[in-house]
């Protein structure tokens, strides 16, 4: 049976007093807060967007998973909708696609406290620089 999970702003102002560095992985004091409370590896995270050009991530689409964005610093811009080009499989991934860009997406700029929620099969990338909480949701597994 799944546990109810509180994490406090004390954490992630922990995290927080970390210096900034590329990618999308745990900040330590949250990985350990998030494993000593039992979550699942991945499911949330937060991701240290420094790229600041528009190709710094590659365009992707989760058949099976939501994803929960949450601004906590700096700015990044999101392309969301639209078509995925060049879709090919995910090298490593069921059920996930890359590509190499979005066409007819719209453009959303997540800033601390806004709040961007991905559903399942909708293509998307993200440039800028910031820190954001990525929260995976899963859905319902094919039969």
């Amino acid at each position: 049976m799944a546990k109810s999970v509180f994490i406090s702003s004390s954490v992630t102002q922990e995290a927080l007093r970390q210096a900034p560095k590329p990618g999308k992985h745990p900040l330590l004091s949250f990985r350990d807060a998030v494993s000593i409370l039992g979550m699942p590896p991945g499911l949330i995270e937060i991701l240290e967007n420094q790229e600041v050009t528009r190709f710094g991530n590659p365009s992707e689409v989760h058949d099976l998973e939501a994803d929960l964005w949450i601004g906590l610093e700096g700015e990044v811009t999101f392309v969301v909708g639209g078509e995925l080009v060049e879709k090919t499989p995910h090298p490593t991934k069921q059920k996930e696609w890359k590509g190499t860009a979005i066409h007819g997406g719209e453009e959303y700029v997540v800033s601390p406290r806004d709040i961007l929620y991905i559903p399942p099969g909708e293509p998307h990338t993200h440039y800028g620089s910031g820190r954001l909480y990525i929260v995976k949701i899963p859905t319902k597994r094919e039969s």
